[in-house]
């Protein structure tokens, strides 16, 4: 049984991401992103 470990990996990490955006989060793709959020004013975080 040899299973690729990339597309292992892979799986998992797209699993999650999906979780975790169903969960209510969003998805920062870009170091444009990411500046944008933590510059506004109002933010919301969540514990």
């Amino acid at each position: 049984m040899n299973i690729d470990f990339n597309l292992f990996m892979n799986d998992i990490v797209k699993q999650a991401r999906e979780e975790i955006k169903q969960a209510g989060y969003t998805e920062l793709t870009s170091a444009e992103e990411v500046d944008e959020a933590l510059t506004k004013k109002e933010r919301h975080l969540s514990w």
